[in-house]
């Protein structure tokens, strides 16, 4: 399979700090904060780094972790998914996980 998302992270900074693991697709991955680099010019939020098997996310990250991780997720577990829908799935996810919590407030 071609990586379409390999000129995200090829300059990744080696440092990642793994918080723990998952199975995606039958492959073990991992998951923790890291330099998730940038994009014009801008931080990247996370990033799903196919070769490593690894989701980076920016713990400066302006967006929730619920809509990042999700978003990140979507990349590794459906590869050949839109950006749009993978957005979209880290949106909804943000959307209900607000309100299930002001819901038990």
């Amino acid at each position: 399979m071609r990586n379409p998302f390999a000129h995200h992270y090829k300059n990744e900074v080696m440092r990642f700090q793994k918080i723990g693991s998952l199975i995606i697709s039958n492959k073990r991955w991992s998951y923790g904060w890291g330099d998730a680099g940038r994009v014009n010019g801008a931080p990247n939020d996370g990033i799903c780094n196919y070769e490593k098997r690894r989701i980076i996310i920016n713990k400066k990250s302006k967006r929730s972790l619920a809509n990042v991780f999700c978003h990140e997720l979507a990349h590794a577990r459906f590869p050949d998914l839109e950006e749009q829908a993978v957005d979209e799935l880290g949106w909804l996810l943000e959307q209900m996980h607000g309100e299930m919590l002001e819901s038990i407030k």
